[in-house]
């Protein structure tokens, strides 16, 4: 018999309301890539004019439940607790979710130009850390971000995450491969069951 499925995610922080968004959220997803299009398309891959319509969000937010209960992504939207009828401001995004030995997940997110510089994203993505790492035993989060993209930078070190390395021309970005740091977080409950390597 499979083990039950863990709760969708629908997390309160502080000021934020975080849950994975539904059908009748593709007007306000689509809004919130409409106003930030000229902001994204300095740090984002372009993901085509589609993304900008309603019909295509009609169609890929029924999916974000099935990638979920197949443990392959776990994606949410943040709103404003003070304004739940308003904008969505911020998505973040858990993907290529690999179970087995790996139990890893790739961490990428998107925040509302308007709402940058108050601390929503750090708030709302360590309360996912909380869920992946606890509901999920996730063990391994990993992440990317362009070197001159200050703010992301600043997020990760926020979050706990350690830089590993540098993949050059790692994503085609703003019209150019771009190269990006890649950086980790792992889940502290496993720190005993850790092997530290040490050069000889």
């Amino acid at each position: 018999m499979n083990a039950p499925l863990p709760p969708i995610p629908r997390l309160e922080s502080a000021r934020l309301l975080i849950e994975m968004p539904t059908l009748p959220d593709a007007e306000r997803v689509r809004s919130f890539y409409e106003r930030n299009r000229d902001f994204f398309h300095f740090w984002e891959p372009d993901h085509g004019e589609h993304i900008y319509t309603r019909e295509f969000w009609q169609t890929v937010l029924p999916s974000y439940r099935e990638e979920f209960e197949r443990g392959q992504a776990v994606r949410v939207v943040l709103r404003r607790k003070d304004d739940l009828r308003g904008p969505i401001i911020g998505f973040i995004h858990y993907t290529q979710m690999i179970g087995g030995a790996l139990m890893s997940c790739s961490f990428g997110c998107n925040l509302d130009a308007a709402a940058e510089g108050k601390g929503y994203m750090t708030e709302a993505a360590r309360a996912m850390m909380e869920y992946l790492f606890g509901e999920l035993q996730v063990h391994r989060i990993n992440a990317t971000y362009m070197p001159s993209n200050l703010r992301s930078m600043r997020l990760m070190r926020r979050l706990g995450f350690t830089v590993e390395g540098y993949a050059k021309d790692y994503l085609f970005v703003n019209g150019c491969w771009r190269d990006h740091v890649i950086s980790s977080v792992v889940n502290p409950a496993h720190a005993a069951q850790s092997d530290t390597f040490e050069n000889p």
